[in-house]
Order: C-alpha cells, then structure tokens, then sequence
C-alpha cells in the first residue's frame, strides 16, 4: 500500500483566536484580596444607583432602607449596617434623617415665614421656610480652614481684590479685615415633575460655596405675583442676614426681631470672627429678573 504524503503545512502551529483566549475571570488563581475589592466596589456603585434614585425622588425612603436591609444580609457590603432598616418597622425617613445627618441640619437651620400655595391648599397660605443662617456657615467654615483669615489678608495686601472691594461702604468703614461674599441664586432640577431654587453663599477667597436655602418651584406663590410673595421674605432675611455680617457682631434678635432660643440666644452679642460684606450677586437672567426684583431694569 502506498504511504500517505505528508505536507509542511501540517506542522503549522494551532494559533489560537483572541476569544479562544482564557478570560480574567476563568483565572481560578485570583485572590482573595482581589475579590473582597471587587465586592466592596461593587457595593459602592449599588449605593451610588440608590441614592441617585433617592435624591431624585424615584423612590421612597421606605423602598431605600427595605433594599440595603435585604442587600446587607444577601453580604452587600456598607449597605444594611447604616442604611437598612426591617421591613415593617415604619420610621423609615426618620432613619434615614438620622444617619444621612438631615436631622442635625434640621436642628441648625431656622424658619422664616413665606407665602406661597402647597398642594392641599386651595389658595395662598404661610408656610415655613427653612434657612442656614449665612454668617453660620461661614463660621462653619472657618472652623475647618483657619488659614482663610490669613488668605484675606494676603489678599489685601498684595491688591489682588477687584477695585469694588477696596470702595465698598463696610470696607472703609472699618479696619478690620473684611471678608468678600457672593449671593448665588440659580434653579436646579429636584424630580422628573418639580425643580427648585437654590440661594448659596460664595466665599470670594476660598470660591467655595454653602447652601442657605431652597425654594421649591411647586410651592411658589401663584397668585399673579410671579413668586414676588414667596421670594420677597426671603431677601428680607438675606439682606437682614447680611447687615449682621457687616457688623461683625451675632444679633441678639432674630429676623423681624423674633426672638432666638437655645444656643443662639446664648451667643447673641459676641463678636464674629471676621465681618463681611456682600460684593456680588449671581445668577441667570431669571434669577435678575424675577427673583431679585430687577423687572425694570431687563
């Protein structure tokens, strides 16, 4: 019988195709080490879709800690020791207030009287606005940067402030340092149906900002005003606000001369760390010309 012939391509190496190629996670030999991160960053992304969901009203509180509370014992990790909560306990956004911190931000801020239209109300009724008190937080804030006294000063001397600064009434009223603020006023969305007004105020040496308060468009007046009822109060106490801050001195008296209670009552008449003076107003063309008052002028 004749041998069969054989052909130098027969020799040819298998080359194997790059999706015959074992894949990373086919390895058997990763670590421990390499799958706890694995799991950890995992779960950071899982809190980062439920807290999206849950600022943007997507869903309830209850739903939140319902689901982190079944995540934590499926070993979600940074999920149920914090957030989760039983289902059928109740209280769910009380927990979440608390550990989010809302309660304490609650306890800080202060209530002023607007008019507006909620969505029970068949027409306009007061209702209560919570406010940070703007010269709070920038005491807030220099408690964590106490160089920032030091940057103003730097400031000052070198001239690096506009010409506004140097000519503004609170500065050449006093010697003393005089700490440069911005108003910053600007909608931002809230929900897929609702949105809101947000009022920051700028520190111009840090460029950082804090927010003192939000007005949900759904609750503005609407009685032909154009909102003029419910964001007429609010620059009241801003502008009383920022008389405070020009004269360096915590009020005895609250906004309309309400009286202050607890630890505001005790702090009134002591000296703040820094005076400060308004220099700027920011915002869009409908934050000029609807909610700061300037229709004549646009």
């Amino acid at each position: 019988m004749a041998a069969v012939p054989h052909h130098d391509w027969e020799d040819a190496p298998v080359i194997a195709h790059p999706w015959e190629l074992p894949s990373d996670n086919d390895d058997d030999s990763e670590s421990d080490d390499d799958h706890l991160t694995n799991q950890l960053a995992a779960a950071r992304e899982m809190m980062e879709i439920l807290f999206d969901l849950y600022y943007t009203s997507s869903i309830y509180a209850e739903i939140f800690c319902i689901i982190c509370f079944w995540a934590g014992l499926a070993g979600v990790k940074c999920a149920a020791a914090t957030y989760g909560k039983r289902p059928g306990t109740g209280h769910y956004q009380r927990h979440l207030d608390d550990v989010l911190g809302f309660a304490e931000d609650t306890a800080n801020s202060y209530k002023i009287d607007v008019a507006g239209h909620r969505k029970a109300d068949m027409s306009r009724t007061d209702f209560k606005l919570m406010v940070r008190m703007p010269y709070e937080n920038l005491d807030d804030e220099l408690n964590s940067d106490p160089a920032i006294t030091v940057k103003l000063q730097e400031a000052i001397d070198s001239r690096d402030l506009p010409p506004s600064y140097f000519d503004h009434p609170v500065v050449l009223g006093t010697p003393d340092p005089v700490l440069p603020c911005a108003l910053y006023m600007d909608g931002l969305p809230y929900s897929l149906t609702d949105s809101v007004v947000g009022v920051w105020l700028v520190n111009l040496i840090t460029n950082s900002k804090s927010m003192v308060a939000l007005v949900r468009k759904r609750l503005v007046c609407k009685c032909g005003c154009q909102g003029w009822c419910t964001y007429y109060p609010l620059l009241l106490f801003l502008h009383w606000a920022f008389d405070q801050m020009a004269t360096g001195v915590l009020p005895f008296l609250g906004f309309l001369n309400a009286p202050f209670t607890g630890a505001r009552q005790a702090l009134g008449g002591m000296s703040m760390r820094v005076k400060s003076c308004l220099l700027r107003l920011k915002g869009d063309w409908p934050e000029f010309c609807e909610r700061f008052g300037c229709l004549g002028t646009c």
